[in-house]
């Protein structure tokens, strides 16, 4: 290691309590080879302090990885100086008690595809200044702080962006994804835990049709939105926690489907609209499903429905799936089910 890297790093080091600081395979220093500069710091979860504008670690120039998830920065504000890191790829700041405003300078880093700043404190709106086109963010984690005002327009200029979390944003007002449609490489999006603009599901011209993942966990949705329809790439749909009536339309049919603590009756359909389905993973636990135990497709592996309303016997064809490894059905009957490794047991 060159001696300013040193230097910068020490000193980075000395204004905290870095004791639980142990070199080892989750946290450590690396060089590269052939110039000695640092090129990857990786400290989680070991070091207690205020992180200032100053700091020796904006010295550090050549950081391609940076991991400094899970550290006591008690509280401090969230530096600008993060953006002068210029060669930084990777840039992983969750659960650090990181507060202010987001500085517009790390959004448009020129190397930086991953940026994790989920469970701070940061607040206020989000800017995006005008060279965000030429951002390189494919990775951003916002989930869990307290933003306030212009987020989702700014968010949508990222259109580079493929997977989004702005899980728990604490916000007055409901999100409109209707921006989000400039963002065509989107495959994963998760706005669990906000209230969602009832407008934004009025049309399908607005939701990235890439969307592989889709989680809209605890947004007091009442229904499942029709923009479902067109998404034919969507793997995974988690919609627990909500307010969800009626029954569960198989226009989609994703490979999960994750709908528990809802008010659902049935599947749209006969009992046997699952047998062709693609779905592999049925999470339907705690809702209000009635009569028969819906066909499962063929190969499904995990089937969770305990704490429904479920009458008549359970299908001795169960035993069959031969790739069935998890199934639950408690609370139906007022008799336990647990099928696992192979074995059903009562």
């Amino acid at each position: 290691m060159l001696l300013d890297q040193t230097q910068a790093l020490t000193e980075f080091m000395n204004k905290f309590d870095s004791s639980h600081c142990n070199l080892d395979a989750y946290n450590g220093v690396w060089c590269d080879n052939s110039t000695g500069v640092v090129t990857m710091l990786q400290l989680r979860a070991c070091l207690s302090g205020n992180i200032k504008p100053n700091s020796s670690l904006f010295r550090l120039h050549h950081l391609r990885y940076l991991n400094l998830r899970h550290n006591n920065f008690i509280p401090s504000l969230l530096p600008s100086e993060f953006g002068n890191l210029n060669s930084s790829r990777n840039l992983a700041l969750s659960h650090n008690q990181l507060s202010g405003t987001l500085p517009s300078s790390l959004l448009t880093m020129p190397s930086l595809t991953y940026l994790n700043l989920h469970g701070n404190y940061l607040i206020g709106s989000i800017e995006v200044d005008n060279s965000s086109t030429t951002s390189r963010l494919q990775h951003m984690n916002l989930g869990n702080n307290y933003f306030e005002g212009k987020i989702i327009e700014p968010i949508s200029q990222l259109i580079n962006l493929s997977d989004l979390d702005l899980s728990f944003l604490n916000t007055s007002s409901p999100v409109d994804i209707r921006p989000f449609s400039s963002l065509k490489s989107l495959s994963y999006l998760d706005l669990s835990g906000n209230s969602i603009s009832p407008a934004s599901f009025d049309t399908n011209l607005h939701i990235p049709t890439n969307l592989e993942v889709l989680f809209l966990s605890g947004c007091g949705i009442t229904k499942f939105p029709n923009v479902l329809k067109i998404l034919e790439k969507l793997e995974v749909i988690g919609m627990s926690n909500n307010r969800i009536k009626g029954k569960v339309p198989m226009v989609m049919e994703p490979s999960s489907v994750f709908v528990p603590n809802n008010s659902i009756k049935s599947f749209e359909g006969p009992v046997e609209v699952l047998v062709n389905s693609s779905v592999k993973i049925l999470s339907l636990r705690r809702n209000c499903f009635e009569g028969e135990i819906p066909i499962l497709p063929l190969f499904i592996n995990f089937f969770a429905a305990s704490n429904n309303r479920f009458s008549g016997s359970i299908p001795l064809s169960i035993c069959n799936y031969r790739s069935l490894t998890y199934l639950r059905l408690d609370y139906c009957w007022g008799w336990i089910y647990i099928f696992s490794q192979g074995l059903l047991r009562q």
